[in-house]
């Protein structure tokens, strides 16, 4: 059930169609009871976004009194909104409200003509201006003090001086029940961490990058491409340059957008004196952006097997350099993949078939 969950996380046509739901149970569990899996999915979906929404109502001091009938009819509308797939949103306004939009028709709170919107006043420390959480079953995401962006397992922060750091650490601080339901109990402690990491340095505190460059500091919790010092350059916007067995180097630029979208600018495959550069990554592109707070490995792997099909179709390539393109494009992960010397031999077997 945990790749369906998983897949519910990435997906959200999923969260919105308990159809979609089954139809992906049926082909992640051919041999099982995937209508039964699904709907434990489902019912454990909507139980993490009702234990986030609740997590919340701590941290910001709203009462929970059931006897109350504007609570009361509150949360069951919460109840009744997850369960059929649209999304929750809390947002910050006049600077001391909370206000719970529930949205009935499937779209975006924010313009849409949502019928209910409670406004309710946190009797504890109010969040900052700005301040949203948008929940749906199986899948929540914040923004945060700091510009500080937060969903269930992931974070990331680019911040430019000190003060964006001590702004996020303090809402972090002020926020410990949200964050624990999002599984981030050591978000504050890596933030910590930043606001005292030295210029030039980029290391690893527990599941988080840590990276200072001159006033741009970053933090995001999770693996991306296998070292500190490569994670960096990406999200600097320089080149990482991954080197392989046989002399194989993958080049990528990268760039962060809009304060946490992760743009791949291009890419480059270097091979026995041959190059193979691909650059489709123009702003009109939307696809090839990405949250920064995500998987980032699994958006990257996707957008290269693509790209490089794409190119296989006009690029001048070499037979040698055609071959190892098209084992790449083949291979769940392009950038996993070249570490085992398995890989080159079914290139090479590639290529001696077209000779």
């Amino acid at each position: 059930m945990a790749r369906l969950l998983k897949a519910l996380e990435e997906d959200p046509y999923l969260r919105h169609k308990p159809k979609a739901v089954e139809e992906k149970a049926r082909k992640l569990f051919p041999d099982m009871d995937f209508k039964k899996i699904a709907r434990e999915a489902l019912r454990e979906a909507r139980a993490q976004a009702a234990e986030t929404i609740e997590a919340l109502r701590k941290d910001l001091g709203i009462p929970t009194d059931p006897s109350d009938p504007e609570l009361k009819r509150l949360a069951l509308e919460i109840e009744n909104t997850l369960r059929r797939g649209p999304r929750v949103e809390v947002r910050l306004e006049r600077t001391s409200e909370a206000v719970f939009y529930v949205c009935n028709n499937n779209k975006h709170p924010v313009g849409c003509p949502c019928r209910s919107k409670r406004r309710l006043f946190p009797r504890g420390r109010p969040p900052s201006a700005g301040f949203r959480v948008i929940v749906e079953r199986g899948w929540a995401e914040a923004y945060m003090a700091g510009r500080l962006v937060v969903r269930r397992g992931g974070a990331f922060l680019r911040a430019t001086g000190p003060e964006r750091v001590e702004a996020a650490l303090e809402e972090a601080r002020s926020l410990p029940s949200f964050l624990a339901a999002l599984g981030l109990s050591d978000l504050e402690g890596a933030l910590e961490a930043l606001s005292r990491l030295e210029d030039g340095e980029a290391r690893r505190e527990g599941s988080y990058l840590l990276v200072r460059e001159g006033d741009t500091r970053i933090l995001r919790r999770g693996e991306f491409l296998g070292s500190p010092k490569l994670d960096a350059a990406f999200f600097l916007g320089g080149r990482a340059s991954l080197s392989y067995p046989r002399g194989l180097e993958v080049a990528l630029k990268g760039e962060i957008v809009f304060e946490d979208k992760a743009v791949l600018r291009e890419f480059a495959l270097r091979f026995e004196g041959e190059e193979a550069r691909y650059d489709g990554t123009g702003e009109e592109k939307r696809s090839f952006w990405n949250s920064a707070a995500g998987d980032l490995r699994r958006w990257l792997a996707s957008l290269m097997r693509g790209e490089l099909k794409a190119e296989l179709e006009k690029a001048p390539l070499s037979p040698k350099m055609r071959a190892l393109v098209e084992e790449l494009a083949r291979s769940e992960d392009p950038l996993e993949a070249p570490k085992n010397e398995a890989f080159f031999r079914r290139a090479e077997l590639r290529l001696l078939a077209k000779v």
